[in-house]
């Protein structure tokens, strides 16, 4: 017997253990009726307790409920279960305020719910059709309002000449006897989840992100105490940025705009200054040299590259290394009269190298000293 169905908010039962089997999950216990809720439905399991047994995981094999445990029941015996209350009625929570949202959908906008999961954070709906930001405000304020109304949330069983006047939402076709979960002007719905006994226990509503999935929309939303829980953190990230930049609250996004602006004027200057200092250094080495050999810091790819191309017009050998983490560098390197994938190569067998390029130049990493990678350089300039 599945108690959840008829009675959502029953936290304990007592049963008889059926059968209890070991596999590869842990004990696997049938119980003669049981109130924890197996996965499905874009619901995650319910967990508990089943007498000191911790339920792990709640699935449905072949129209039986299945607990798995951490310790064994003997079959036969009588056990108290008793599931994880503040993980049910979260789900409850978010279950009921996913069919509020979808049903004002469908209502509004003729779209159906495609796809649905539901976990400890968040949940996911895959809406059959685009809805722009601000037709998803919409949804979100009238859901809202509709959580005030304190609407009772019914749980139907209609016969089958019911079912046939019955304007429900189902993502398939079901035989045999229905569930069906109601909320009156919002939403009809075929469920066999759990789901609380009016909106006004939603407690609210927040979508969190929309983006273009397929066809429509995937929106992420959440629920009751996880909604608040997101408000609460992302609330001390304001307070914190408002600390920070000295900027009221309500003006921290113009602050960061702002602050964004004069970081890029900054880089901007600073990528000025950088380039007349390059050309500076480049300008006080000599032409001819066979080798160059050189050490710069706070180099970007695009400066590296740039100062190759300055540096192979004035020796035969050039390389540059620039500092990393961990004693590793990046390099590019060229020879005029060799293959430049030979520094590869060596830096590779020598140094715990990595890279590639063309016979003009090479890029890549290389771990070692300063020391260590001019020695490797100079010897492979050698030996070619």
């Amino acid at each position: 017997m599945r108690l959840y169905e008829r009675n959502p908010y029953q936290k304990k039962f007592h049963g008889t253990v059926l059968s209890c089997e070991k596999d590869q999950k842990g004990y696997k216990i049938v119980m003669d009726q049981t109130c924890f809720y197996p996965e499905g439905g874009g619901q995650p399991a319910d967990h508990g307790t089943l007498n000191e047994a911790k339920v792990l995981d709640v699935q449905e094999e072949n129209g039986q409920i299945i607990h798995w445990t951490d310790s064994p029941l003997p079959a036969g015996s009588q056990a108290e279960g008793q599931i994880d209350w503040e993980r049910r009625f979260y789900f409850m929570q978010n279950h009921t305020g996913e069919h509020l949202v979808s049903g004002l959908i469908h209502k509004k906008y003729g779209y159906e719910n495609v796809g649905f999961h539901m976990n400890e954070e968040m949940i996911t709906i895959d809406v059959g059709g685009v809805l722009s930001q601000g037709q998803l405000d919409e949804i979100e304020k009238e859901a809202n309002e509709k959580i005030a109304q304190n609407i009772e949330v019914e749980i139907l069983y209609p016969s089958e000449e019911e079912r046939e006047r019955l304007d429900y939402r189902s993502k398939k076709e079901i035989e045999g006897q229905i569930r069906i979960i109601r909320i009156p002007e919002c939403d009809t719905c075929a469920c066999c989840g759990t789901h609380v006994k009016n909106t006004l226990e939603i407690g609210m509503i927040k979508f969190l992100t929309m983006q273009h999935y397929k066809a429509g929309v995937r929106v992420t939303m959440i629920c009751g105490k996880g909604a608040f829980q997101d408000y609460k953190k992302k609330h001390k990230s304001v307070m914190e940025i408002s600390r920070l930049l000295s900027a009221k609250p309500e003006e921290v996004e113009i602050a960061v705009k702002r602050l964004k602006e004069e970081n890029q004027n900054l880089k901007q200057k600073a990528g000025k200054l950088k380039q007349l200092f390059l050309e500076a250094k480049l300008e006080g080495i000599q032409e001819g040299q066979k080798t160059i050999f050189l050490y710069e810091e706070n180099l970007e790819a695009g400066d590296l590259r740039h100062m190759m191309n300055a540096l192979t017009e004035k020796g035969e050998y050039v390389m540059v290394i620039v500092p990393g983490k961990d004693s590793v560098f990046s390099y590019a390197a060229a020879g005029k009269k060799m293959d430049s994938r030979e520094f590869c190569k060596a830096f590779a067998r020598e140094l715990d190298g990595k890279g590639g390029g063309s016979a003009q130049m090479v890029q890549g990493t290389v771990k070692g000293t300063q020391e260590e990678i001019k020695k490797v350089f100079l010897k492979t300039v050698e030996e070619n």
